[in-house]
């Protein structure tokens, strides 16, 4: 999925790139898109509404689409606070969203499926708890690999991260940290990925390395792309003592800064995108 400064959303397939499955216009900008993970146990919400993506908005509010073959059906949205949405994120199990607003604070919702007789099941996300306390805007969510725990990155004016419980937005503390396995890395904090920095940058400063990936199935391979437009190779973990600033592989294409990097799911392509050049470019991974 890829949003647009023309207020467009659209869905690509990266198996057949060159014409989008299908777009729509937003009511406004948007900053973030998460698509669900998929359901397992009670599947209630698979069996209801299949595929599912979210929206945050500039806007302050949050997006829920049901994704056909060739068309998106919204089935929710939810508007708690004004602000632009810098991030937004489902956990592994699928059980809670979390939106992360321009005013430093990360809202959790839990999803649910609501029935009656006679009628369309409707999604509903109601707020389960509140992220408070960060020092700057949140703009990279990671989920622990049960769920229960979420990693915040903040932006500018702090560069550094927190963790919580989801159940409840209470703050964990440091001897917990170490004992979590998360079910994604993007953020750039944390000694595992201290060793991307090139010598005279750092995480603190939020210079050079604008974001990062690491391969979510063997979680062996760690990506980023920084502002030279280089999307680089890294090993994973990659801290500081063991490998600092020693890429296995650095890539071109960008014409500028590379704004973001994901692997897909199955680790058979990574996409990175372009900031001044508006790029899109998919990388297969051999």
């Amino acid at each position: 999925a890829e949003y647009m400064g023309d207020r467009t959303l659209c869905i690509w397939d990266v198996n057949s790139p060159l014409t989008p499955k299908c777009s729509l216009d937003l009511e406004c900008g948007s900053q973030c898109v998460s698509f669900h993970p998929g359901w397992s146990g009670n599947d209630s919400v698979g069996a209801s509404f299949g595929s599912l993506l979210a929206v945050g908005l500039v806007s302050g509010s949050v997006l829920c689409y049901s994704l056909s073959s060739d068309s998106l059906k919204l089935l929710a949205q939810k508007r708690d606070r004004d602000g632009i949405v810098y991030s937004i994120k489902f956990s592994p199990n699928g059980s809670i969203l979390a939106v992360g607003n321009q005013h430093s604070i990360v809202d959790l919702y839990s999803i649910n499926v609501k029935t009656s007789t006679g009628s369309q099941p409707a999604l509903v996300l109601s707020r389960l708890a509140i992220c408070k306390g960060l020092h700057s805007y949140p703009y990279l969510l990671d989920f622990s690999l049960d769920s229960p725990y979420i990693r915040i990155a903040c932006g500018e004016g702090s560069y550094d991260e927190y963790v919580y419980k989801s159940s409840s937005g209470e703050i964990v503390d440091n001897s917990t940290i170490d004992s979590i396995t998360w079910a994604t890395w993007t953020s750039l904090f944390g000694k595992e990925v201290s060793g991307i920095w090139p010598i005279g940058t750092s995480n603190m400063k939020g210079d050079h390395i604008n974001s990062l990936d690491v391969s979510p199935a063997s979680c062996s391979v760690l990506a980023t792309g920084d502002d030279c437009g280089y999307v680089q190779l890294f090993p994973f973990p990659c801290s500081s003592s063991q490998a600092p600033n020693t890429p296995v592989a650095i890539y071109s294409g960008h014409s500028a800064h590379v704004t973001c990097v994901r692997f897909t799911q199955n680790e058979s392509m990574l996409v990175s995108l372009g900031g001044e050049d508006g790029c899109v470019l998919l990388w297969k991974c051999t």
